[in-house]
């Protein structure tokens, strides 16, 4: 059962450890093996979501920061388009919103003034 993990520290696995091992105990419980898929919302960013084809759900961590937040938009995105279960761990969630609000309420400029960094702070 492959899970997309998307994030921005892909390369640093350790740095989703807690997430990493809920979703094996998950699948210890399920009797299921857990294919983690690690995707870079940096790679996202620009609209390629071929990193998430084929997985069983898209779990989005937390994070600290502007970068990489379009791309976890993104898989958003695709996960409520192809109806794949989407797990949004704080930012995340704040993401899965974003996402919703930009096409639901028809606001593509919706996003967050939660980030130091976000364009609506400079």
């Amino acid at each position: 059962m492959p899970i997309a993990l998307v994030g921005k520290y892909v390369a640093l696995p350790d740095a989703y450890l807690s997430v990493i091992e809920s979703l094996k105990h998950a699948g210890v419980h399920h009797n299921l093996a857990v294919d983690i898929r690690w995707v870079s919302s940096e790679k996202l960013d620009a609209g390629d979501t071929s990193p998430l084809m084929g997985v069983a759900g898209i779990v989005v961590p937390g994070g600290f920061g502007y970068r990489g937040i379009e791309g976890k938009v993104q898989a958003s995105r695709y996960a409520r388009h192809n109806r794949i279960p989407y797990l949004g761990l704080c930012l995340g969630m704040q993401c899965a919103v974003i996402d919703f609000a930009r096409e639901a309420l028809d606001a593509p400029d919706a996003n967050s003034t939660e980030s130091p960094l976000s364009p609506r702070r400079r």
